[in-house]
């Protein structure tokens, strides 16, 4: 099994991820993001990166990882991830990668079973899914500002209607 170590940028932020399974959680907002990550692993690195955040981290993700290791970037929570020097990846020969649904779903059948499989683990319980807020159509709006202003810690619905 892995160590997983999350961010976070809030105490609430933090705490959520603890209760997913984060065994340690940096709060990047009040904390220097790869020095604790250093101090966790003792000066190792982490053999992946996986960021949702975007602008807040992803220079810090690069930072974190170990010889080889692999950032997957996948999001843009606090903002478009900054423009750098791909000469970066070749300090401890590391791997990045910016994947988009699109590039895993070509065909219908692909898109069928990819949400087969994916409605199967929700219901099942193997995949778990935090939803925060639910809004109707008609209230989709008031969603906008907890969203723009990171205000949100899961999901936010959108219930249509029948």
């Amino acid at each position: 099994g892995a160590r997983v170590i999350g961010t976070a940028s809030t105490q609430a932020k933090a705490e959520v991820a603890r209760e997913a399974g984060c065994s340690e959680v940096v709060l990047y907002s009040e904390q220097d993001l790869v020095a604790e990550v250093m101090r966790i692993t003792e000066g190792r690195g982490v053999a992946a990166v996986y960021d949702g955040v975007g602008r807040a981290t992803f220079d810090a993700g690069l930072s974190c990882l170990q010889k080889l290791g692999f950032m997957i970037s996948y999001g843009n929570a606090s903002g478009k991830v900054p423009d750098f020097d791909i000469l970066r990846l070749s300090r401890n020969n590391v791997r990045l990668m910016r994947p988009a649904l699109w590039d895993f779903i070509s065909t219908a059948e692909e898109f069928e079973s990819l949400s087969s499989r994916t409605l199967a683990a929700v219901s099942g319980g193997t995949l778990k899914l935090l939803i925060t807020g639910r809004y109707s159509l008609a209230d989709a709006s008031a969603a906008h500002p907890d969203l723009e202003g990171r205000r949100t810690t899961g999901k936010l619905m959108l219930q249509l209607p029948l």
